[in-house]
């Protein structure tokens, strides 16, 4: 494949979405890097080996043995190989790795909502003002909008009270989303999330404060 010279030396990642079992990935004849797991994503940062014209290699083994999933005996047939799309994409410097929603139900009827982040960039001495907003879709309505200096590889966000009746928790009858925004100078990340609080309470699980009954089997 092919990389535009102008796209050179920016970060540059390839995402495997579903590989079988263990694999060694080599770029332009060197090793970028090996991995070990069936069924699972793996992702390799590529930067610093990646030309403008480039051959990749991924060899991958499905042998079994006894010191790995799923060892010698199963009932199922076991493949191998790569089984999903694999995507070459680029990151900005300072990029959004992940997020995470938390919802508390307080006293007269206020619902505490927390928005973290954590930001992926190789300056990890350096915090990035990052803006986290949250979204009525429907309505087009800010639930909330406030700003936190996070520095990449910590997590970092912002904590805000709302009225209950100024937001709708999403529940299984009711499963409304909302819009997650979070900015940097340098990236965005919008995103579907649902304001929930799920506590155990005994024997009992608690959604948004009232018990659900959760129904299932294993084989």
């Amino acid at each position: 494949f092919d990389l535009p010279k102008d796209q050179l030396g920016e970060r540059t990642f390839i995402n495997f979405e579903n590989i079988c079992d263990s694999a060694a990935v080599y770029l332009n004849g060197k090793m970028v890097g090996e991995f070990d797991g069936p069924h699972q994503a793996h992702c390799e940062d590529i930067t610093n080996y990646i030309q403008e014209k480039n051959r990749m290699f991924v060899i991958v083994d499905n042998k079994r043995d006894a010191e790995h999933i799923p060892g010698t005996m199963h009932d199922w047939f076991h493949e191998g190989g790569i089984l999903a799309p694999v995507t070459v994409y680029q990151l900005p410097k300072t990029a959004v790795r992940d997020t995470c929603v938390q919802t508390s139900l307080l006293e007269d009827d206020q619902v505490e909502i927390s928005l973290k982040a954590i930001l992926d960039g190789a300056r990890r001495d350096q915090s990035e003002t990052t803006r986290f907003s949250l979204r009525n879709p429907q309505t087009g309505n800010m639930i909330a909008s406030e700003a936190a200096n996070l520095r990449p590889g910590a997590w970092g966000g912002v904590r805000f009270t709302v009225n209950r009746q100024d937001v709708q928790l999403w529940s299984c009858e009711n499963p409304f989303l909302y819009d997650l925004c979070i900015e940097t100078d340098d990236d965005d990340w919008t995103e579907p999330v649902g304001l929930r609080e799920v506590v155990q309470s005994g024997n009992k699980i608690l959604l948004n404060g009232k018990e659900v009954i959760v129904k299932g089997m294993a084989g």
